[in-house]
């Protein structure tokens, strides 16, 4: 977080608080990029039956002519009390584990509890993201011909199991919270990014510089911590969407091409080579850069106002 935010403890249930504001702005910034991101990387025709794009601006395009504009915002409503709650979540957790991990609330926390602190909170909070981006990424990638399913009607078809299919490749994703979280810090953290304090009489003028360069280093920062965060394990959010899109609400046959993890990874790469695990890559990183830009701006607003 920012330097001011490190300055002093805060509370955990004030990181939850935030981190709800955070994520439901997040999410209405990033949700033309996740539906683009979820249709690259749902199966080609041989396996889903349609036309598969040719890259990210043939996706928008096409969901734009075919669907709309709000066609791009599939699934938003129903996961939007969820996306704040893994939010919250996920900075809630991360606070808690930093705090387990200090002699007192107001030591500094090294990188390295960072980076701990981060991959713990995507582990815990994996047992909620699962279902719900299980049921947003089967809205997201209905064809544009058939009614979008309803939140109520999946869970009434879908069973237990089904809906925590791809809790495997999540847990290994979210573990990408600690760089993420990690990245954030070290850039808030450099010095480099301080304010000149010339000669005297400047004080007003001094502490306006500090507070614009501090917003301007949240925002860097936050793109910052996007695209590391995605980087590192974006193959294997690869494999978790096509896991997940599968629309059966019973168990896969070991015969499926999608059951296991490591089925999903072998038949991927058989039909379709290498590229397939960086499939979506672009519109994800650019989707990271605004949405953590926005996550981290609207969260270190919202805990420097209760501060």
């Amino acid at each position: 977080m920012a330097a001011a935010v490190e300055s002093a403890p805060i509370d955990a249930r004030l990181d939850f608080f935030a981190g709800t504001i955070a994520g439901v702005a997040s999410l209405l910034t990033g949700q033309p990029f996740d539906t683009i991101k979820v249709r690259l990387q749902t199966p080609p025709p041989s396996v889903a039956g349609q036309e598969g794009y040719r890259n990210g601006w043939h996706a928008l395009g096409r969901i734009v002519r075919e669907e709309k504009v709000r066609g791009l915002y599939k699934g938003v409503m129903s996961p939007m009390l969820g996306i704040a709650a893994i939010n919250s979540s996920v900075f809630g957790i991360y606070k808690l584990v930093i705090d387990a991990q200090l002699t007192r609330p107001s030591d500094e926390p090294s990188l390295g509890q960072i980076g701990v602190a981060g991959a713990a909170s995507g582990v815990v909070t994996s047992l909620l993201t699962t279902p719900i981006e299980r049921l947003k990424i089967l809205q997201q990638s209905s064809p544009s011909h058939r009614p979008q399913p309803s939140l109520l009607s999946l869970l009434r078809s879908h069973s237990l199991s089904s809906l925590y299919r791809g809790l495997t490749p999540t847990i290994l994703r979210d573990l990408a919270y600690g760089p993420y979280f990690l990245a954030y810090h070290a850039v808030c953290r450099w010095e480099g990014a301080s304010p000149e304090h010339g000669g005297e009489g400047r004080a007003e003028e001094v502490e306006r510089e500090a507070r614009e360069v501090g917003k301007g280093r949240v925002l860097v920062a936050g793109g910052v911590a996007g695209i590391v965060g995605w980087g590192v394990t974006f193959p294997i959010d690869v494999l978790k969407t096509r896991m997940q899109s599968t629309p059966s609400p019973t168990s896969l046959p070991p015969s499926h091409p999608y059951a296991t993890l490591l089925s999903t990874l072998r038949h991927s790469y058989a039909t379709e080579g290498a590229g397939v695990f960086v499939r979506g890559l672009g519109p994800t990183l650019a989707r990271g850069v605004p949405v953590n830009m926005v996550c981290f701006f609207v969260f270190e607003g919202v805990v420097d106002a209760f501060r």
